[in-house]
């Protein structure tokens, strides 16, 4: 495949250019078409070739990505006997011999180029082929069994509060509404200590990148793409993308048209790294992070085993013939687009990245369309996929959508770190750019925020932390923008903090605390519940957490010097307890959860189960009543029931009616009797546990009442209680 930028613009100083677009395979004399003097075009108009690979070999290749107008001389060839996860030369004897084979049954020669660090064999034709040419050659290779598998190799093309003078002009650090909340992120991390790979057109010097370079690696294998550089090398600079007439690139990688040098792979750096709080230029989203260059696209795109080289390098992975890389990357930003489904070489080599723990974020395309339709990389596993917004918040008119697309971020007019110069570099600036090309680097940077924090995170949990605190975008994108816009802040808040154990869903347990800083446990918050309620008693202080908020609330003491500690109306996932003992050693948790169960209208009958495991307490809302009225309930219960009438006073803390007096001033029941704060309506006791009870109470105000039933069961099975609610007169 064939790889290119996922940007539409290119504003730098004064200078105007564009990305180039287009899939297909590499330059050969007999398959190039020239560059023409027109605008660049957004959307690729080509058709997909029909599949005519028998059934027999259709699991062992992909026409993904083959075009119906498309010329193709470059294949990557996978043999069984190679090491997946290390380039291997056990095969080169069978590919040699099966190269001979087919070459001579084909009319052709065929040239092998290298080995990847997928072990895949890349191979050239003397003469580039039809789609239907491409796959009759394909399958003359299948006939070897010995051959896994084969695939084009395609190419790809590029797909953008500190002091800093311009910084004022990015839009999208700050806010919650059309940014990703940069600033209050930066108080709880900047990126320091990771590095992320930028594996796109290389880089140039630039005064705001000063110091946040480690070197990198060419991975350029043609020097027609490369500038007629030599090819492969220690030199990651960028000597410029821009063409002109007169020059040739592939023909299935058309239609190409003039422009300027974009230097898209310095102004991505510059959305990642650009040094922050230094009075001038832009700032980068994670400014404390290390840039690794790793140029594989050149003036006509880039092919997929380049790319795809580049990757494992970046992740510390072996690539035949190149340096190991001595700085691994633990983020590798990949703002490039082409077609077709994902291939096994993209698969393979996201799976060794993912192997030696780097976390891939990719943009999502700019063709307006589902990125399901037309584009490879994020059908593939284990990735992050990043479309683009604009400044108003909403999807940017360019960016790809769909199931695929796990979050968005800005990409629309994006200003960042570029090069002056129209062709070759000839001095620093700054300047604007558009695509998912843009917005990735902005994800891929809040990602290494995270890193930062929380080292060993898996590309799991990263997306998790990412989709968990967006911002939905679902009522303005019908047609998928995944979780929505990344918060930064949130993301980082939504960390797991370290703990010094777990708490049951429900239930009492002693746990170790000291009298200094405590401990903190984490407890577990069940869909549905109304109430999450913990009870500290042997404490001297208890504070409580969301997963998703890093701010803690004191918990209130209550009678006997029990810590009471509450939240209403949980969000799924945990929450995080912190215990100071008072005799320095322990304290004792009762976990107290209580499931929603609705809004009950007086005159209402509803039936409420408690189900198993856990057979939690349920909560029913009822209206507030007037002074001269009080809330009458009657229970049809299958099992014994406990009673609780609580309410909010007017200072906003839980009242309890419980405790003998109150019970007799306040409320009464019959066929029942009451103790501490419940208050027991059935048969105790009884062989048989079905009856009904009435019993009516008086709150203190006007407020809201929640009345709590406790549907205990003794079997194990599911309990079932008829719920009317009345009002009387007092």
């Amino acid at each position: 495949m064939r790889i290119k930028l996922a940007c539409l613009s290119v504003i730098a100083v004064s200078v105007l250019g564009a990305c180039g677009g287009g899939t297909g395979s590499s330059i050969a004399p007999q398959s190039t078409v020239k560059v023409q003097n027109s605008a660049s075009q957004l959307k690729s108009t080509a058709k997909a070739a029909a599949n005519e690979i028998p059934a027999g070999y259709a699991s062992r290749t992909s026409v993904s990505g083959i075009l119906e107008d498309g010329q193709y001389d470059r294949f990557i060839v996978y043999y069984r006997k190679s090491n997946l996860l290390k380039g291997s030369s056990n095969d080169t004897a069978a590919a040699a011999s099966n190269n001979s084979r087919v070459a001579s049954a084909r009319g052709i020669s065929i040239q092998e180029r290298s080995i990847t660090g997928t072990r895949g064999h890349v191979i050239q034709t003397s003469k580039g082929m039809s789609a239907s040419e491409a796959q009759a050659f394909m399958v003359e290779y299948l006939k070897n069994p010995d051959v896994e598998y084969i695939e084009p190799d395609l190419i790809v093309h590029p797909a953008l509060v500190p002091n800093d003078a311009q910084y004022g002009q990015q839009w999208g650090m700050s806010g919650e509404a059309t940014g990703i909340s940069l600033p209050a992120a930066w108080d709880k991390a900047t990126g320091k200590g990771v590095v992320v790979a930028v594996v796109d057109t290389g880089i140039t010097e630039h005064s705001d990148l000063a110091g946040q370079v480690l070197p990198g690696y060419n991975f350029i294998s043609n020097a027609t793409f490369d500038r007629n550089r030599s090819g492969r090398s220690a030199d990651a600079s960028d000597p410029g993308d821009w063409l002109q007439i007169g020059d040739s690139c592939p023909a299935s990688g058309g239609p190409y048209y003039v422009h300027d040098s974009t230097w898209h792979g310095t102004h991505v750096a510059g959305i990642i790294a650009a040094k922050t709080n230094n009075g001038v230029g832009v700032a980068g989203t994670a400014f404390n992070s290390k840039i690794l260059p790793a140029r594989a696209l050149g003036r006509c795109g880039g092919f997929t085993s380049d790319i795809n080289d580049a990757i494992v390098w970046a992740s510390g992975g072996s690539v035949p013939g190149v340096p190991d890389n001595p700085n691994p990357a633990k983020v590798i930003n990949l703002s490039i687009s082409g077609n077709g489904q994902c291939s096994k070489t993209n698969q393979d080599a996201i799976d060794i990245a993912r192997s030696n723990g780097a976390i891939i974020v990719q943009a999502a395309g700019n063709d307006s369309i589902d990125a399901s339709q037309t584009y490879s990389t994020p059908a593939c596993q284990g990735i992050i996929v990043v479309g683009a917004t604009n400044s108003s918040g909403n999807r940017a008119w360019f960016s790809n959508f769909g199931s695929l697309v796990n979050v968005m971020a800005p990409g629309d007019t994006i200003l960042s770190t570029v090069n002056a110069g129209a062709k070759g570099p000839e001095g620093e600036g700054y300047g604007y750019m558009s695509g998912t090309s843009q917005a990735t680097p902005h994800a891929a940077g809040v990602v290494a925020l995270l890193l930062e924090q929380q080292p060993s995170s898996t590309v799991d949990q990263i997306r998790s932390y990412l989709a968990s605190t967006a911002t939905s975008m679902s009522d303005r994108c019908p047609e998928g923008c995944g979780a929505g816009l990344i918060n930064a802040d949130k993301a980082l808040a939504s960390l797991p903090l370290p703990v010094d154990g777990d708490l049951p869903v429900t239930g009492e347990v002693n746990v170790k605390a000291d009298a200094a800083n405590g401990a903190t446990y984490k407890v577990p918050a069940l869909d549905n519940l109304q109430l999450l309620r913990l009870d500290v008693s042997a404490a001297s202080k208890a504070r409580i957490r969301s997963q998703f908020d890093q701010t803690w609330t004191d918990c209130r003491i209550g009678d006997f010097g029990v810590y009471n500690c509450m939240v209403w109306d949980p969000k799924p996932g945990f929450y995080y307890v912190n215990i100071v003992s008072s005799n320095g050693t322990d304290a004792d948790v009762n976990v107290r959860p209580y499931i929603n169960g609705g809004h009950v209208k007086y005159g209402e009958t509803v039936e409420l189960t408690s189900k198993a495991p856990y057979f939690l307490p349920i909560v029913v809302n009822l209206d507030p009543v007037s002074a001269t009225e009080a809330p009458y309930h009657t229970i049809a219960i299958h099992n014994r029931v406990y009673v609780m009438v609580t309410q909010y006073s007017g200072g906003g803390r839980l009242f309890e009616f419980g405790g003998a007096e109150l019970y007799n001033e306040n409320m009464w029941g019959s066929g029942g009797s009451y103790g501490g704060a419940w208050m027991l309506i059935g048969p105790y006791g009884s062989e048989d546990p079905y009856g009904t009870g009435e019993g009516q109470a008086k709150p203190t105000d006007n407020a809201p009442i929640f009345l709590i039933l406790d549907l205990g069961s003794d079997d194990g099975k599911e309990v079932k209680a008829t719920y009317t609610a009345k009002k009387a007169p007092r």
